[in-house]
C-alpha cells in the first residue's frame, strides 16, 4: 500500500502564528499541514539529511579560491578543523535535519530557530521517535523566534569570530519558489543572502531545501557565494528533492 491509499489519522490541529497547522499519521509516518496544503513528511527526508550531511563532510565542495580540503575550514598551512562546530539551522520539521547534524561528534552547537511552539512540541512528543530525540541533546539551543526578525536585527550587530558559524542549514518552507509564508521571501532575496553569508566563518557553508528547483535562486547564490550548486534527489516515494549548496 503506497503512502497516499493509507488513511491518514489527525494527531493535532492547531492555530499557528500564521495559520493553522496539522500533525497527522499514516501507518508509521508523519505528515505536516500547513493551511491546508501538504507541507512535509517523514517519508520525503532523503533530501533533508543529506544537505545536513554534505555541510558538515564537505561532500562535493568544488574549488572556492583554493580547495578546502576534507573539512569546512581551511587554514593557509592547508590543514582543517572539523571539531567544535557551530551550527545555525532555520526550520525543526520533523527532526530530521537536526538528528542528521548531531550524529557528527564534531558539532558543538546547534542553535535552532522554531517559530512555531506546536512544532518544538510535537517533536518532543510523538516526533521524538522518528527523530532519536533530537531535541533532548544538551548541544541544540531552540529559539523559538523568526529567523527572518533576527537576520534583520542582526543586520547592525558585528559579530565576533566565535559568534559566527561553520555552516547555516534552511529548511523553513518548501523552498524559495514556494513559501510557506510571505515574509520568508526575505531569506532568499539579495539582502537576506547576504546577510545569511556574514554569518559564515571563511570556508562555512550554507545549505537550502527545496522541493523544486529555482534557477534565479541558483544565480543569486553564485553571485553573492564563491561557489554555488544544485543537487536533485529522489525520495523513497519516487519523487524529487533539492538542496542548494553554497560556500563562502
Amino acid at each position: 500500500m503506497g503512502y497516499g491509499s493509507c488513511p491518514a489519522e489527525v494527531i493535532e490541529r492547531v492555530r499557528g502564528k500564521d495559520g493553522e497547522l496539522q500533525l497527522q499519521r499514516r501507518g508509521k509516518e508523519f505528515e505536516f499541514i500547513f493551511n491546508g496544503v501538504f507541507l512535509m513528511a517523514s517519508y520525503n527526508g532523503a533530501a533533508e539529511r543529506e544537505m545536513v550531511e554534505a555541510v558538515l563532510k564537505n561532500r562535493g565542495t568544488e574549488h572556492a579560491g583554493q580547495i578546502l580540503g576534507k573539512g569546512l575550514i581551511g587554514t593557509a598551512a592547508g590543514t582543517v578543523d572539523t571539531s567544535n562546530l557551530r551550527v545555525l539551522m532555520g526550520g525543526l520539521g520533523m527532526g530530521l535535519g537536526l538528528q542528521e547534524a548531531l550524529r557528527f561528534p564534531g558539532v558543538e552547537r546547534v542553535d535552532l530557530f522554531e517559530l512555531e511552539e506546536a512544532v518544538v512540541r510535537w517533536n518532543r512528543g510523538p516526533l521524538s521517535e522518528l527523530n532519536g530525540g533530537a531535541l533532548q541533546d544538551p548541544r541544540v539551543n531552540v529559539i523559538q523566534e523568526d529567523i527572518v526578525e533576527f537576520l534583520k536585527e542582526d543586520e547592525i550587530i558585528s559579530r565576533k569570530e566565535n559568534q559566527l558559524y561553520h555552516a547555516v542549514i534552511l529548511d523553513t518552507d518548501n523552498g524559495p519558489g514556494w513559501l510557506s509564508r510571505p515574509e520568508n521571501a526575505f531569506l532568499y532575496d539579495v539582502r537576506g543572502t547576504r546577510l545569511l553569508r556574514e554569518l559564515l566563518l571563511p570556508g562555512g557553508k550554507l545549505s537550502v531545501w527545496s522541493s523544486a528547483p529555482v534557477p534565479r535562486y541558483l544565480t543569486l547564490l553564485q553571485t553573492v557565494f564563491a561557489n554555488a550548486r544544485e543537487k536533485e534527489l529522489f525520495e523513497k516515494t519516487g519523487q524529487t528533492s533539492y538542496y542548494y549548496l553554497a560556500v563562502k
